[in-house]
């Protein structure tokens, strides 16, 4: 394995998991899709910090976490840049080392209860994945 992550890759929830006590306390992180799309743009406000944090999950330092939704969002949000680059992120998403949570009906339901509570839309899905697999 390289150890730079893949170029085409800017929120991230961190979380100390008990479940890697065992052989030592590992970090570990959901990465949403804004992480990838602000280094797929290279935004001047967070590139730097978000490439340092794909960095940290490509070279398997930080126990990342994802879903098949990050890779949609990741299609659909940088398509209406330029197509070949969303493309070409989904498919340096795809090449990470990310554990990808499963998307089920509960997963769906929790989120939609959520949402009505907090309005954010399909971050309620992501926000729904952490509280169903913490």
């Amino acid at each position: 394995m390289t150890t730079s992550p893949p170029s085409a890759l800017s929120q991230a929830t961190w979380t100390r998991s008990s479940s890697w006590r065992s052989r030592g306390t590992k970090t570990s992180a959901y990465l949403d899709t804004d992480i990838y799309v602000c280094v797929a743009l290279r935004n001047r406000t967070y590139y730097e910090k978000c490439r340092a944090i794909l960095y940290d999950a490509y070279s398997e330092r930080v126990r990342a976490y994802g879903s098949p939704i990050v890779a949609a969002e990741l299609l659909g949000s940088l398509s209406r840049v330029d197509a070949k680059l969303a493309r070409e992120a989904m498919k340096a998403y795809l090449a990470m080392p990310v554990v990808n949570l499963e998307v089920t009906s509960e997963t769906l339901l929790l989120a939609s209860l959520v949402n009505t509570v907090t309005n954010i839309g399909y971050d309620a899905i992501h926000a729904s994945l952490l509280l169903l697999n913490a």
